[in-house]
């Protein structure tokens, strides 16, 4: 189903005095026939005759163009499309046709003021409003032509009907929005002559129950949907509050509007399940259990937010949707807190401060591991509260990533530089892992000439607990009682075994 744009015009008849000469037969002795006749000569002849055929008739007459009953029919059914596709039912056939009559005769004298001062839409401004509607239905404007015509609507008729109201919207702009003033004066006096009634306006409180089901829902799933709403109805019975009742089976825990104290009010038996865009209602409220903000917990941002193991934190905020009877406590903790700590271990909200957002700071933790992004939750426990509407509710966690700043190496120190004697001389290095494992750690030590040199100790061993804590490597010379001179000669650090 196509969705037609919705008429920008409603009514204009003070414009019409004086631009208008309407002769209007709907229904009356006066109707103007036209007739094609066979006869050679064209001369009229009764429409009852064999040879006259009724091709179209005049209803009305505005100056000097005619509105003809086909025109009429197909603007009829253009208007029955659209309340179909608005869920408005449709009135009576003579009412609708008279309606509609009305709303011709209106634009027509309207596009004719608009052609005698020069208003006119040109293509590519046509073009442009036309690709808006086709994407506004989700299709490019060939599919959107396709479209209409499978509905039975000329694509032809239908660009100049935009043309129309493009051009209606413009006449208005110019003849009407730009020559409207209200003055303070007249506003003051509007005020003065309504204020008493305003002051007598009643208001209710009203809550809903809410209960959804899908666009083009299968028979089982309307049933289902139709036994939860009977289940709802059937529960609010005495003395069982609205508000229990919501948290059971709405899908959306919200308030629809809030107005001043009254009785409670019984649910609407008649009108209990309402079809409303794909949507099943139920309706009922009870001011006097003060339940009209369903009792909720909001946390905002529940996701999306990023820790780092150098100390980089981040923040959600957690408000009750209604007054709490009694104070309502939250629990506060992550899962993980090698990865990231909460700045508050509990929330804490009274019927003073309920609808004041809270912030929780959540600060990365540095795990000295090489782990890369680590994601975990902060995890807002169920509420406890002697308030019966708010004792169990269970808030949203907030999801969280922490990212990391570890990178798993070994560091040696020195690298060079080192000397030792055939008489005997050391010298020592250090050995180090930059991250912390998470098993343990082997590295083999070899000298490159067993000659000229040897190690302390032939492998360093790091375990989770010792990985920061440097390992001396002691190297001493050996006489080779060879006059060779100085020989350089490597300490050998194998590829760690883990």
């Amino acid at each position: 189903m196509i969705t037609l744009p919705t008429p920008l015009l409603k009514q204009f008849a003070p414009l019409l005095d004086g631009l208008a000469r309407v002769l209007l037969g709907l229904g009356l002795a006066s109707m103007v026939f036209v007739m094609a006749l066979t006869s050679a000569y064209g001369q009229a002849t009764s429409p009852r005759t064999q040879n006259t055929q009724l091709i179209d008739r005049v209803l009305a007459i505005v100056n000097r163009e005619v509105i003809t009953a086909s025109e009429l029919a197909r603007r009829e059914r253009q208007f029955v499309a659209g309340l179909t596709q608005q869920g408005i039912a449709i009135p009576s056939r003579a009412i609708l046709r008279e309606q509609v009559l009305e709303r011709m005769i209106t634009d027509r004298a309207m596009l004719q003021l608009a052609r005698e001062t020069g208003i006119r839409i040109d293509e590519i401004t046509l073009d442009r409003s036309i690709a808006r509607i086709a994407e506004q239905n989700g299709v490019s404007v060939s599919g959107f032509r396709n479209q209409l015509e499978s509905e039975g609507i000329s694509f032809a008729a239908f660009r100049e009907d935009v043309r129309e109201e493009i051009t209606l919207t413009r006449l208005r702009e110019r003849e009407v929005d730009n020559k409207l003033q209200i003055t303070e004066a007249e506003v003051d006096t509007f005020l003065a002559a309504q204020g008493q009634s305003l002051q007598k306006t009643e208001e209710f409180r009203i809550a809903q129950i809410l209960i959804r089901i899908p666009e083009n829902p299968s028979p089982a799933v309307v049933a289902e949907a139709e036994s939860r709403v009977k289940k709802a109805q059937e529960a609010l019975r005495p003395p069982r509050s609205f508000a229990s009742v919501v948290r059971e089976f709405s899908d959306a825990q919200a308030v629809v509007v809030l107005a001043a104290d009254a009785a409670c009010v019984p649910l609407m038996e008649t009108a209990a399940a309402l079809d409303l865009d794909a949507t099943l209602y139920l309706f009922g409220s009870c001011a006097a259990e003060s339940i009209l903000d369903a009792a909720g917990i909001t946390v905002t941002p529940t996701a999306g937010l990023v820790t780092t193991e150098a100390g980089g934190s981040a923040s959600f905020t957690v408000v009750l949707t209604s007054q709490p009877t009694a104070d309502v406590s939250i629990a506060v903790a992550t899962s993980d807190a090698s990865e990231g700590v909460a700045s508050e271990s509990s929330l804490t909200f009274t019927a003073a401060n309920w609808n004041v957002a809270q912030t929780v700071t959540v600060t990365g933790v540095d795990d000295l591991v090489q782990d890369g992004e680590q994601t975990y939750t902060v995890v807002l426990g169920a509420a406890v509260s002697s308030d019966p509407t708010y004792s169990g509710a269970d808030a949203t966690d907030v999801a969280v990533t922490n990212t990391d700043d570890d990178d798993a190496g070994i560091t040696v120190l020195p690298t060079a530089g080192l000397s030792t004697t055939e008489a005997g001389g050391t010298a020592s290095f250090a050995v180090v892992l930059t991250s912390q494992p998470t098993a343990d750690v082997t590295v083999a030590v070899s000298s490159s000439d067993a000659s000229e040199g040897d190690v302390s100790v032939s492998q360093l061993t790091f375990t989770a607990a010792d990985w920061n804590v440097g390992q001396t490597v002691t190297v001493a010379g050996l006489n080779d009682a060879v006059q060779d001179g100085d020989v350089a000669y490597t300490i050998a650090l194998a590829p760690a075994v883990s």
